[in-house]
């Protein structure tokens, strides 16, 4: 079952059932505000990045320069650290698309930092083939 379909059936049940609806609503709330605050900061820093006609001009990114010349701007917000309750990682290439990843947690700056220096790749391609996570395109 999909997220969305199980937070609607979550939410009729919270209506149907007065007694318990401030339990499910702990329970689901905070996961359904978190996914909103996540939608929120890919599509703003998507935008923002997209402004910028290369990686590296883009402010406070982790940035990446390949062999090839082609480069990577990355920003992250993950719930681990900052408490934003969501995991989130932002790719900017050279090629003019953004990337995105909600599933890994990289534990603050320094440790996405370490993770994405240590994939072996001369060029943006080899480096989305070569990364372990799971960067989706962005509109």
């Amino acid at each position: 079952m999909n997220y969305w379909k199980k937070a609607l059936l979550s939410y009729k049940a919270i209506l149907s059932c007065g007694v318990c609806w401030t339990i499910a609503l702990c329970v689901w709330g905070t996961d359904v505000f978190a996914q909103l605050h996540a939608v929120e900061f890919i599509a703003a820093n998507a935008h923002e990045m997209r402004r910028y006609a290369r990686p590296q001009d883009v402010p406070n990114a982790y940035v990446r320069t390949f062999d090839s010349g082609e480069s990577i701007a990355v920003r992250m917000e993950h719930a681990c650290c900052s408490g934003a309750g969501f995991n989130a990682t932002v790719l900017y290439g050279s090629d003019g698309k953004v990337l995105v990843d909600t599933e890994h947690c990289f534990c603050g700056y320094e440790g996405m930092v370490f993770e994405l220096k240590s994939i072996p790749a001369g060029s943006l391609a080899e480096f989305i083939d070569g990364t372990h996570l799971h960067f989706r395109p962005f509109p």
